[in-house]
């Protein structure tokens, strides 16, 4: 990453330890498939993923094929319908 420590990811990480990826906004997954990936490659177990927005945009869908479960607290038609 480009700020910060410009570490891959921050404190210590074993083999089998889980891990909660929070996010503010899903678009697409395409960025947050790839950190996932990263995680599981230094032995993480990741199936869920917190956000606060799904823009619905093929994120869902995408974490599913790496069986990853998205879970938001709105989405984009939430926002919509409250504005």
């Amino acid at each position: 990453k480009e700020h910060g420590t410009k570490k891959e990811f921050e404190g210590e990480l074993n083999r089998g330890d889980r891990v909660l990826f929070v996010e503010d906004v899903v678009t697409t997954g395409g960025t947050l498939r790839g950190a996932i990936e990263r995680l599981r490659g230094h032995g993480a177990v990741i199936e869920d993923c917190v956000c606060v927005v799904d823009r619905e945009e093929g994120g869902k869908m995408l974490l599913a094929e790496i069986s990853v479960r998205l879970h938001a607290l709105l989405s984009s038609k939430d926002l919509l319908d409250r504005a």
